[in-house]
């Protein structure tokens, strides 16, 4: 093209900048850098018609819905620009939760408890034993309460702090009819653990808690990392002091709570994280402690985990701060789910 001196336009656009050859972007090779927010409702609206072109749909269904047009607006409402994590990872991730749950003798710390739950023998898994978690910032789709409960028939109290993401939640919730394993609740302070057990019987236990925390410490962060692949409100997305200081907080509370809990997991966006969380730990005398890598397509994450049961088995999996030789040492971990364990999730 060097004989097209001018009147030529090229648009590019990605969401990976990091995949880029750096000397695309070496000062002056475009005229123009243009950065573009998270689509608002018409946008939105635009982007869901134009992929129901390919999708076969009934609108006879629902005559209020009755066209293409009256679809994607109504799913561009419900849509306000929410963390819709990856699938795979979100899989991963649960997946890890049963690997934690197999490495400690649950009996032994849950007790002899009576079910709180009111779960049913059908309800019961692990031994036997009804398997409760909790889901700090559960996010609008509520979508790891919704997975544990339709695979495992695990127990959820999921929570929320932002009063339009805990709608939409209990609506997912009524819609694929697990209000009897899903309790969604509002939460109005930075009382990450605590807060959720108010109201609870304080003979109740868990099995676990998970969360995936805001990794940002502000939106210009967030705007400006080439990682940060899902679309969220700033809620999900920012805390201040980012994911080390929420995940510090339930460092912090997790003290108070280790007769409750047995294993306080979280999902980590940035593996330089890792250490200063472990460091927390240490400094906290917390006996036992995992860490995982979830690597599923281009999206990587990272996981720790923490307990203060004593009798916990030997871990088998590679650290993901070993030794430097093993640095290179990728640890990818995949799962196959039944079809039929993700129908009705998708209702939204």
């Amino acid at each position: 093209m060097a004989f097209l001196k001018q009147h030529v336009v090229i648009l590019a656009s990605t969401t990976n900048k990091e995949l880029l050859d750096p000397a695309i972007l070496r000062p002056g090779r475009f005229d123009v850098h243009i950065h573009v927010d998270f689509p608002d409702e018409d946008a939105r609206c635009a982007l869901i018609l134009q992929a129901l072109q390919n999708v076969p749909v009934d609108y006879s269904e629902n005559p209020t819905l009755g066209s293409a047009e009256a679809l994607a607006s109504h799913m561009a409402k419900r849509t306000s620009g929410m963390s819709v994590g990856d699938l795979p990872n979100r899989l991963n991730y649960l997946h890890w939760i049963e690997d934690l749950l197999n490495q400690v003798d649950c009996d032994e710390f849950m007790g002899k408890q009576e079910q709180h739950e009111g779960g049913d023998q059908q309800h019961e898994t692990m031994k036997g034993m009804t398997v409760s978690g909790i889901d700090v910032g559960t996010g609008a789709n509520c979508i790891y309460p919704l997975l544990g409960a339709a695979m495992n028939m695990w127990h959820f109290i999921a929570t929320e702090i932002d009063n339009e993401s805990y709608t939409y939640a209990k609506e997912n919730v009524d819609r694929n009819q697990l209000q009897g394993l899903i309790a969604v609740k509002r939460m109005h302070t930075n009382k990450l653990l605590t807060e959720p057990l108010q109201g609870e019987a304080p003979e109740r236990k868990f099995h676990f808690v998970m969360c995936n925390p805001p990794f940002f410490d502000d939106m210009s962060e967030a705007d400006t990392n080439p990682d940060a692949s899902c679309m969220g409100s700033a809620n999900e997305m920012v805390f201040p002091g980012g994911e080390i200081a929420f995940i510090g907080s339930m460092i912090d509370e997790s003290v108070e709570l280790q007769d409750r809990v047995l294993w306080f997991t979280s999902m980590i966006g940035r593996k330089s994280s890792l250490r200063k969380l472990l460091a927390l730990l240490r400094e906290k005398q917390v006996p036992n402690t995992r860490t995982t890598e979830f690597f599923q397509g281009r999206t990587k994450r990272w996981g720790i985990a923490w307990t203060f049961s004593p009798n916990v088995v030997a871990d088998p999996s590679v650290k993901v701060l070993g030794k430097r030789k093993e640095a290179h040492r990728q640890q990818e971990i995949s799962f196959r789910v039944p079809l039929q364990s993700q129908e009705g999730l998708w209702s939204r």
